[in-house]
């Protein structure tokens, strides 16, 4: 594998969700990420990587607020 390129929208509007794909190249061949492959990322606490069954709505109070 000479690389691995991620593709996703550069801004998402929150409670959006967004399809991301993967794909590997390997000398002048590019191809697409899927079963067996797998490739593994992270995203930060707010962003959910999943199905949508599995979203979990974070309320957030304003700050200064307990």
């Amino acid at each position: 594998m000479d690389a691995l390129t991620l593709s996703a929208p550069r801004t998402v509007r929150v409670g959006s969700p967004v399809d991301v794909t993967a794909s590997v190249t390997q000398g002048a061949r590019q191809i697409p990420l899927r079963y067996p492959m797998s490739a593994d990322w992270t995203g930060s606490p707010n962003v959910h990587i999943g199905p949508l069954s599995g979203v979990r709505l974070h309320l957030r109070r304003p700050r200064g607020h307990r």
